[in-house]
């Protein structure tokens, strides 16, 4: 987990650098690394909470929308696998857009696409400073889906557990997040 820095670092370098700390041969390290990407669809599962939450908000009349650092390649796979991509409105890829969490435009894009502006949205996220931080400055309510890979963010921002604790925010705003 610290050569993947939370998912975050480059596959092959991590491969490498997990070889030569065993001694493994070239071969070997390419053929895993290889490994990985051919097993790598078969290994994402959302949270028991998430399809069926997503599917509330969405007959609730929320718009939804993911935006998430990595590339094009590799996230579409990810969204495919967890059963998302119907599930949603908009999806930004920072790849794609040439700009990475927690710049405030490619939230600011997502935003667009979707139609809303930021002061009605709301952000989930894992990141204290990449999700939270990022959606926070620029303008969105934030929430730290608190999970034990990341320090408790310093930036404000609300605090849940479980995707579905949002579903109660939407029946109390005076406006739908989206």
């Amino acid at each position: 987990m610290a050569l993947e820095a939370n998912g975050s670092a480059d596959k092959f370098s991590v491969y490498v650098a997990f070889g030569h700390q065993h001694g493994l041969s070239e071969s070997l390290i390419d053929s895993l690394h290889s490994d990985f990407w051919r097993r790598m669809g078969q290994c994402f599962q959302p949270f028991p909470e998430v399809l069926a939450t997503l599917r509330q908000l969405r007959k609730a009349g929320v718009k939804l929308g993911i935006i998430t650092n990595g590339t094009v390649h590799i996230q579409d796979a990810k969204i495919n696998a967890l059963g998302l991509r119907e599930l949603l409105d908009v999806v930004v890829i920072s790849e794609r857009e040439g700009m990475r969490k927690p710049e405030a435009e490619i939230f600011n894009r997502a935003l667009d696409s979707l139609g809303v502006v930021a002061s009605d949205a709301w952000f989930v996220g894992d990141n204290p400073e990449v999700d939270v931080a990022g959606a926070a400055a620029a303008g969105l309510r934030s929430f730290w889906r608190e999970c034990d890979d990341w320090p408790r963010p310093t930036a404000a921002c609300e605090t849940i557990r479980s995707l579905d604790e949002l579903l109660p925010f939407v029946s109390q705003a005076s406006h739908q997040p989206q």
